[in-house]
C-alpha cells in the first residue's frame, strides 16, 4: 500500500480463505498501480482486486484500502484530475464513494467525481467477472453524470 509518489506505507496479506490482514508497523494506503499515469482520468475503487479487474479493462485506477479509508490520499493523488469513483453496491460502498467525492470536491473546487455503481453486481470484480466491457464502464459512468 502506497500514496502519492510511489511512497510505500504498509503491505497487505490475504489468507486462502478470504481473510486481509497487514504487515505489523504498516498503515493503510492506496492500492496504485505502476502503470498509473497522472495524465488522464481516474477511476478510484474499492479495493486491490475491484482495481485490478478496472486495469484489466484498461482503465487507468487505483484502489482505496476500504470504503472509507485512504480519502486523504486520494485527494493528494487526484488533484487536478477528472475522477470516477467506482462504489460497492451496499450501503456503506455507496455511502463512502459519496463522503469521497465531497470531500475531493472541497479540496479541489474544479473537480466534480462522478460516484457509479453496477446496478446488477456488487463490485468492479464481480461486473468484470460477469463479462462486463470497457465499453459497460463508461456507460455507467456516463449516465452517472446525468
Amino acid at each position: 500500500m502506497t500514496r502519492a509518489k510511489r511512497r510505500m506505507l504498509g503491505i497487505r496479506f490475504r489468507t486462502i480463505g478470504g481473510n486481509k490482514f497487514a504487515a505489523r508497523g504498516g498503515k493503510d494506503g492506496l492500492f496504485i498501480p505502476s502503470t498509473f499515469t497522472r495524465s488522464k482520468a481516474v477511476v478510484v475503487c474499492e479495493g486491490p482486486t475491484d482495481t485490478a479487474a478496472m486495469l484489466d479493462l484498461g482503465f487507468n485506477a487505483v484502489g482505496r484500502p476500504s470504503c472509507t479509508g485512504g480519502s486523504r490520499l486520494v485527494e493528494e493523488l487526484v488533484e487536478g484530475l477528472p475522477v470516477a469513483i467506482f462504489a460497492d453496491a451496499d450501503g456503506p460502498g455507496k455511502i463512502g464513494a459519496e463522503t469521497l467525492a465531497r470531500r475531493i470536491m472541497k479540496s479541489n473546487p474544479k473537480t466534480t467525481p462522478v460516484v457509479f455503481w453496477s446496478p446488477e453486481n456488487k463490485d468492479a470484480r464481480e461486473m468484470v467477472t460477469c463479462g462486463a466491457t470497457k465499453e459497460d464502464i463508461m456507460k455507467l459512468i456516463a449516465e452517472a453524470k446525468k
